[in-house]
């Protein structure tokens, strides 16, 4: 399976206090919509602990340690991010 850059992100931040993103998502499908990626997959890195939703007055706020989230928020094209925003977790 291809990793996707966009889900990447690093384990040990999570654990640290990491800057909070209101998404004012509702639903798994809008998140996924805006990444564009399968609901399956989102369930999996949610699973996997790389995004950390807390569902808050049916709103999903998600742990974005590298801001990759907040960029494409922003309207940034979501293209491959530089090697800079891109954390391989190894």
């Amino acid at each position: 399976m291809k990793k996707n850059p966009i889900l990447m992100f690093r384990f040990h931040l999570l654990k640290e206090e990491t800057p909070q993103l209101n998404l004012n998502i509702v639903s798994l499908k809008e998140l996924s919509k805006l990444l564009g990626k399968s609901e399956a997959s989102i369930r999996y890195h949610i699973r996997m602990g790389r995004i950390t939703p807390t569902l808050l007055y049916g709103r999903v706020m998600a742990f974005d340690p590298d801001g990759v989230l907040r960029q494409l928020q922003r309207g940034i094209p979501s293209k491959t991010p530089q090697n800079s925003q891109i954390r391989q977790i190894r």
